[in-house]
């Protein structure tokens, strides 16, 4: 589920230079939130692909996604993992209007991925980027 993007506190404290004050005083890092944050995106990239692949299984999807990587240029993926772990950290702490704020932060961020079907690391054509859902007008 997504785990070939590599989250740490680092990327967090980009973001949020404080956030290591959110700890609770068991913890020692933010594992559980990420994991939270990772399922959560993995939903977003697995909805997206059944929208466009309607015809696939669910597990074929499953199987088709377990080669998503994010782009180099512009990791979308990471950016949104990061936001929605930052918000279930400030949920967890009660913190709900930050939350919410980096919440819809996490969901401005246009979901693009690139769907490695050769496993190769390389974007081979077109057909292996994928752009998300995205705002649309009209009907």
């Amino acid at each position: 589920m997504l785990t070939n993007i590599t989250i740490t506190t680092t990327d967090l404290k980009a973001v949020t230079p404080d956030i290591e004050t959110y700890l609770f005083p068991d913890e020692t890092n933010f594992n559980n939130q990420i994991a939270i944050a990772r399922k959560s995106v993995y939903r977003e990239v697995l909805r997206d692909y059944r929208l466009k692949n309607p015809a696939d299984s669910l597990t074929a999807s499953e199987t088709a996604l377990a080669n998503v990587k994010d782009l180099t240029n512009t990791p979308n993926l990471k950016d949104k993992i990061v936001r929605q772990t930052i918000a279930e950290i400030f949920r967890t702490n009660r913190m709900l209007e930050l939350s919410d704020a980096y919440k819809d932060d996490a969901d401005l961020i246009t979901l693009e991925y690139h769907l490695d079907t050769d496993n190769d690391g390389v974007i081979d054509s077109d057909d292996e980027i994928n752009t998300g859902y995205g705002f649309s007008f009209g009907r």
